[in-house]
């Protein structure tokens, strides 16, 4: 159907009138704003302007995501039992963080790797608390898991239970389940960010480190100061093992200031 409302009729060189305008088709589509035309080899098409990137469409997601990328791979192959355990390693060998006999409390522990990770660098003499509402299949004589939620654990009991005044670090890879709305999982992961501090504050040893994930949002530099306020130095790290599309970024606050 050719529309005269987004084309203009086309010379008449034939001197006849009304004539057909050949091998021309048009398709129109009314009604949607920013229409713009695409000529692909004599056919003329309109589209509306979200649909203009059909032709490049925008594969980086699709493609940049993949499930079972290098990291996958290695961790399999290390016997890790996910690929986030190397997100960790990047952040300690940057921070220089866990050391043989640490007491380190790992928070949304599953489904472990971090546990694995602490456990292997605190030695046998040390220990790793974790605690996730998914249970874990880490076994060590030197781990203790709770498959509670943080809120409703009583931290001081099972603590003086397990004969732990305080910890010399805590690591958090706490993450909310996600909605798809954006500020919403921002603001979800903010709140679980700041349970993580809290706890920190509460437990750490003087000196001690804090590492926390976060969903990069306008609440980042406010969460940012508070770290601060309790912490010699601060850094944010994004580790190279992170998606390319995810927006998790890392909090790490070194020098407890009790």
């Amino acid at each position: 159907m050719i529309d005269s409302a987004f084309f203009p009729v086309m010379p008449n060189h034939s001197g006849k009138k009304n004539a057909k305008i050949k091998n021309t088709k048009v398709i129109s589509i009314k009604k949607i704003p920013n229409i713009i035309a695409i000529f692909i080899t004599g056919l003329r098409y309109t589209v509306s302007k979200p649909w203009t990137s059909l032709r490049n469409i925008d594969r980086t997601q699709s493609v940049s995501y993949n499930p079972k990328d290098h990291f996958f791979k290695k961790a399999k192959a290390e016997d890790y039992l996910a690929r986030s355990i190397y997100k960790l390693q990047e952040i300690d060998e940057k921070s220089k963080l866990i050391k043989k006999g640490h007491t380190v409390l790992d928070l949304g522990a599953s489904p472990g790797s971090w546990s694995q990770y602490a456990l292997k660098k605190v030695g046998h003499q040390g220990r790793v608390i974790g605690i996730d509402l998914t249970d874990v299949v880490v076994k060590a004589p030197n781990y203790t898991f709770f498959h509670d939620d943080i809120n409703n654990l009583d931290w001081d009991h099972e603590l003086a239970r397990l004969k732990i005044e305080k910890f010399d670090g805590v690591i958090s890879d706490m993450a909310p389940k996600t909605t798809g709305i954006k500020n919403t999982d921002q603001m979800r992961s903010l709140t679980l960010c700041e349970l993580a501090l809290d706890l920190a504050v509460k437990y750490l040893k003087p000196k001690g480190y804090f590492v926390c994930k976060l969903f990069h949002s306008d609440g980042f530099k406010d969460f940012n100061v508070k770290v601060k306020l309790h912490f010699d130095k601060v850094d944010a790290i994004k580790p190279d093992s992170t998606r390319k599309i995810s927006k998790e970024i890392f909090i790490v606050g070194l020098g407890f200031k009790p």
